[in-house]
């Protein structure tokens, strides 16, 4: 219901309102030599991520979920846990996205 009180604030107010911490908007705003801190912390995300699902025995557990959940069950992995580390990754990653965003 809130995201119907969130959608009604966007269209009466004449700008989104509320305001990124001090910490968050310095850290993005900072001036690398070579490219936008926006399009660094991209490049770092996307980094991490690839570690994470390419390089580390979660990575292979989320993709074995997502390819044949019956080959991990009979592993001995729990498909609930393994389905709910990766809708946490996705919000971790979604987290990063937007405060990726604030330095736009």
């Amino acid at each position: 219901m809130s995201f119907v009180w969130g959608g009604l604030a966007v269209l009466l107010l004449p700008a989104p309102g509320g305001r990124a911490p001090d910490w968050v908007r310095w850290l993005m705003t900072v001036k690398p030599p070579l490219a936008p801190m926006a399009i660094v912390a991209s490049i770092i995300i996307a980094v991490i991520a690839h570690f994470i699902v390419k390089r580390s025995s979660l990575g292979v557990l989320i993709r074995g979920v997502g390819g044949n959940q019956r080959s991990v069950e009979r592993a001995g992995w729990s498909i609930v846990a393994a389905r709910a580390t990766a809708y946490a990754l996705a919000g971790l990653f979604a987290v990063l996205a937007g405060i990726a965003l604030v330095g736009l």
